[in-house]
């Protein structure tokens, strides 16, 4: 049985994709993704967005190996008049940013404007004048490159910008509100002068180098409890290509790269929380370390646990995923294909034995993965 699903771009535009019900989100995003010729599909993932009643708005990142009905048991809709909005975004991303500028732009400039427009929704209302005013300025100088330094010295052109096309278009309404428009357009002026001799790409640079003074980009901060127990100590947890899986312990930072990753597990708890369970190796030692993370809810936990599982599959020359197939949430396809041989040595020979007779794989490579599991 097949349904369409109708995929949402950061340029307004929509994309409908005709999917079965084995189709996986993976599969969906080699479908939009390609349309958009961007070369690096590995970023890319879905979101599902709703505004709720009260304003407030819901999201979930769906899993990369999830299918449709997967998504629908695991993400009901808070109202099943009102079904969720698929949204095409950027999730992932590689080491330097300006490496991918070089190697694709699409990718890179789709990043650009999802971090743009993520700052005029969720924070314009906290920023001060002359940062709003900085960062509006380079994206008016990305798009009007003809502008050279003696133009900007007219008032006229000033005037132009902010009567013809609308400082608004760059600078959040309600920061704009908070000045006089004298102030306003001098301050416009200084900093155009001052961004007139970059490049596109230099604008997007100097756009990433101040907001990131206000807000990790290209990084995820989790706030989780960590231990053997749910009364353990709340840290917060980042997880993206330049800090690996990091945290801070009293002084301490503790890194864990991806390529460390062995396993990953996600269970319920008696209590409202969940366990996301990391299985890694340190370099030089043999033996097997286990961090124990304890996510506020359940979604919560599949969002650590599923970022942590693009990054080790991007990182590293391993296709498959290292979600274990129990895991809270993992989708069905996970009991046929996709697991990480080392993955299967976690569990006890009972079941292990249990879930390839669900899976019913040939005696061949019943035999291959015992031999692999001990």
């Amino acid at each position: 049985m097949g349904s369409c699903l109708k995929v949402h771009l950061l340029t307004k535009e929509t994309r409908t994709i005709k999917a079965q019900d084995g189709t996986t989100m993976q599969e969906i995003l080699e479908i939009v993704v390609g349309r958009l010729r961007a070369i690096n599909q590995q970023y890319f993932a879905l979101q599902i967005t709703d505004t709720l009643p009260d304003g407030s708005k819901a999201a979930h990142w769906i899993p990369t190996n999830y299918t449709l009905p997967d998504a629908n048991q695991r993400y009901p809709p808070a109202d099943k008049d009102r079904p969720w909005q698929w949204n095409l975004k950027i999730r992932f991303l590689p080491n330097n940013i300006q490496n991918l500028a070089e190697s694709d732009n699409v990718t890179f400039t789709y990043f650009y404007d999802q971090v743009r427009l993520e700052y005029y929704e969720c924070l314009a209302e906290q920023m001060e004048l002359e940062t709003a005013v900085q960062l509006g300025c380079l994206q008016m100088r990305r798009q009007y490159k003809n502008l050279s330094h003696e133009a900007l010295n007219k008032k006229s052109n000033i005037n132009m910008l902010e009567n013809e096309i609308g400082f608004d278009k760059f600078i959040p309404r309600c920061v704009l509100d908070k000045a006089r428009s004298r102030e306003i357009k001098k301050l416009v002026q200084n900093n155009l002068k001052q961004f007139s001799q970059l490049t596109e790409n230099q604008c997007v640079y100097k756009f990433f180098e101040i907001l990131s003074k206000i807000k990790q980009i290209g990084s995820t901060t989790f706030h989780v409890k960590m231990g053997e127990d749910e009364e353990s100590q709340s840290i917060e947890i980042h997880v993206g290509p330049l800090h690996g899986i990091s945290y801070k312990l009293r002084d301490t930072v503790v890194r864990i790269d991806f390529e460390c990753i062995q396993a990953i597990t996600v269970e319920p708890t008696c209590t409202y929380q969940t366990r996301v369970i990391l299985i890694y190796t340190i370099i030089g030692v043999a033996q097997e370390e286990r961090l124990d993370l304890f996510a506020p809810s359940v979604y919560a936990a599949l969002e650590l646990a599923s970022l942590v599982d693009g990054y080790c599959i991007i990182n590293t020359s391993n296709e498959n995923t290292r979600i274990t197939p129990d895991s809270e949430g993992a989708p069905r396809s996970l009991r046929t294909r996709g697991i990480h041989p080392r993955t299967l040595s976690m569990y006890s020979t009972n079941r292990l034995v249990n879930f390839l007779l669900l899976s019913w794989l040939p005696v061949v490579s019943l035999t291959t993965m015992l031999r692999l599991s001990w």
